[in-house]
């Protein structure tokens, strides 16, 4: 969804909008497992637009630790599988 809001460009601002909400998670874990998710989505198949406020968070460890420990406080996002964060966050340089 968001590649074809980037590639079409008429709404290529909701895109953004919706990355800028995820790296303002706060304390929503959820939103804070969609960043990291999408973060992780980069080296595979359906890659996620290249949308500036998106790679600047990809760098931004700080912001990445601050998300991986709000998945880790919520049990249900954290056990929906027994291998998936461990390797999410080896693959972002975050374990």
């Amino acid at each position: 969804m968001l590649c074809d809001l980037v590639d079409y460009s008429t709404h290529a601002n909701i895109a953004e909008r919706f990355v800028l909400e995820l790296t303002d998670f706060g304390t929503d874990a959820i939103k804070a497992a969609w960043l990291l998710e999408l973060l992780r989505a980069r080296d595979g198949v359906y890659q996620p637009p290249p949308i500036r406020r998106f790679e600047l968070a990809s760098a931004d460890h700080t912001l990445l630790f601050a998300a991986k420990k709000l998945v880790q406080g919520n049990s249900e996002i954290l056990n929906c599988s027994p291998t998936y964060w461990h390797d999410t966050n080896s693959k972002l340089g975050i374990s």
